[in-house]
């Protein structure tokens, strides 16, 4: 099988040698702007790793911070991986600007630690739960920029069950499960959906009762992405109605760390989250059924 590419993580990577090796030699952005014929926030983007270098003009940086052989060619293949379509291109109309970067940090996470506490996780959703929140989310959308977000919300699904499936550690409060979200049938199959991804080997579902009283994070939806190699630093995803945000400080990333193993310790266990979904999806069906 082949391994997962990786683009996000491969820009990053990237950008962040690029930036040491500015350091190293005493070089400012805006000496790179004038080596490549560019306005300086073309450079600052792609330091930032918002954007990836074109292979031409990252070997004229390289010639210009003096790399040795071995870690150019490193840097090279880097980005050349980094080039590769990932989901959000596959996906652009459908794909949120400000939501973009997190996709494309979650296709390349190998693990991810998730707290909800109204909805359900986009990798966790039916189709039909994720139609019935994208319409209510955005009122007087359209059918089609409906359906193409959906498809996007599906396609993000398959790093729990592809060749190489991410970690996955999912704390819901039980208001997710209680919540009417488009009807009991919609409701009842996207909790016996739940029950189902739970019993993944790759994948840890918590929930949160109500009896749990108030918590580590109250009213604050979050998620923790983890990656592969010790250089890739961990970040943490907050987002609102119409903004996001990706944390990276070390000490933004230990406070919500801290957060999320006092909401482990609060939930149910695995175990007692199972028979707590299997009794929420039960009364849905009754409900369907007029039971």
């Amino acid at each position: 099988m082949a391994p997962r590419p990786r683009p996000t993580i491969r820009r990053r990577r990237v950008a962040r040698e690029v930036r040491k090796l500015m350091d190293a030699r005493g070089i400012k952005a805006a000496r790179l702007a004038e080596l490549l014929e560019c306005q300086l926030p073309k450079v600052y983007k792609v330091l930032g790793a918002k954007a990836g270098f074109h292979p031409s003009d990252l070997k004229i940086v390289l010639r210009e911070l003096e790399v040795d052989d071995e870690s150019a060619a490193q840097l090279v293949q880097w980005n050349r991986e980094a080039r590769v379509r990932g989901l959000v291109q596959e996906h652009a109309e459908a794909a949120p600007e400000y939501r973009r970067p997190y996709l494309g940090f979650e296709q390349d996470a190998n693990t991810l630690a998730v707290f909800e506490n109204e909805l359900v996780h986009g990798l966790l959703q039916t189709e039909d739960y994720a139609r019935t929140v994208t319409a209510a989310m955005a009122p007087g959308m359209a059918d089609d920029e409906v359906h193409r977000r959906v498809r996007l919300r599906m396609a993000r699904q398959q790093v729990l069950t592809g060749d190489e499936p991410l970690t996955y550690w999912a704390i819901l409060t039980e208001a997710v499960v209680r919540n009417a979200v488009g009807g009991p049938k919609v409701m009842a199959d996207q909790v016996f959906r739940l029950i189902e991804i739970a019993g993944l080997k790759n994948v840890t579902m918590q929930v949160l009762p109500f009896s749990a009283g108030a918590h580590a994070a109250m009213g604050s939806p979050f998620a923790i992405l983890g990656f592969d190699e010790e250089d890739d630093l961990d970040l943490v995803y907050v987002e609102d109605i119409a903004t996001s945000h990706l944390l990276e400080k070390p000490e933004q990333l230990a406070a919500y760390t801290v957060a999320f193993n006092r909401l482990r310790a609060a939930a149910l266990s695995p175990e007692g989250s199972i028979g707590l979904l299997q009794q929420a999806a039960n009364e849905w069906s009754a409900q369907e059924t007029g039971g």
